[in-house]
């Protein structure tokens, strides 16, 4: 096998696909420049949206085409896009898309050949809950600020398959905040939000906005214990 060199500086175009994933698509390699610029794979979906499953499962299978055929020697990133038209890619394509555990990319370690998530990568697990009813489930994330001073925050989103009123939605995402401050040690600023969208899917899952036309977002202040919205508002009590 004839493999090209990590020297090259123009995109090489990858034919990469697997039987489950039955929609257009086209894989770019780009090589980067050594020390400035990593190796990027870009792949665009095109005409059908995937499944975040899909979408993975697609940039696996195209990272480790690449590999046989290109000599990769730093670490490469990788994520999918998706064009509503037949063929071709665009300057307005959506993405990256969102993988099944949240992360918008995957990386290839050359020194270890392990292809894992933005989120295994940096050791982010995210956890998920159910509410008894089946209304809504709850995703938590715990992450390091990539900037000084570098600490720990949390995020929250409360995802509806179907939307309660804008009251309810408040309701409930200001007491999951809550509840998930209350097993902080320290305590975080957890950022609350609302999504809608199905549970398996998370490229389909869409931030709701309120009848202000914000966004249904709320955060915790560790400095008075309240919690607020995108204008500052003082929403609910604290306990």
């Amino acid at each position: 096998m004839i493999l090209i060199s990590a020297l090259a500086t123009r995109p090489v175009m990858v034919t990469c696909s697997i039987p489950t994933v039955a929609i257009h698509t086209q894989a770019e390699y780009l090589p980067g420049s050594r020390g400035i610029t990593a190796p990027t794979l870009v792949l665009t979906f095109n005409k059908t949206r995937p499944s975040s499953q899909q979408a993975e499962a697609l940039l696996r299978a195209c990272i480790l085409q690449v590999t046989e055929t290109i000599r990769v020697d730093e670490e490469m990133v990788a994520n999918a896009w998706y064009n509503p038209a037949a063929t071709g890619t665009t300057d307005h394509d959506e993405g990256p898309l969102t993988l099944p555990d949240g992360s918008r990319a995957l990386f290839f370690d050359p020194n270890t050949q392990r292809i894992q998530t933005w989120k295994e990568r940096e050791g982010i697990r995210p956890s998920r809950r159910d509410v008894p009813k089946g209304e809504y489930f709850i995703e938590y994330t715990e992450e390091k600020r990539l900037v000084a001073p570098y600490d720990k925050f949390a995020t929250l989103s409360i995802v509806f398959a179907t939307l309660p009123t804008e009251a309810a939605m408040y309701e409930k995402l200001i007491a999951e905040v809550r509840k998930a401050v209350q097993t902080q040690k320290p305590k975080l600023e957890p950022i609350g939000s609302v999504k809608t969208g199905p549970r398996g899917n998370r490229i389909e899952q869409r931030a709701v906005r309120g009848s202000s036309g914000k966004y249904i977002v709320v955060y915790f202040d560790p400095k008075d214990g309240k919690i607020r919205n995108l204008d500052g508002k003082v929403l609910g009590s604290p306990n």
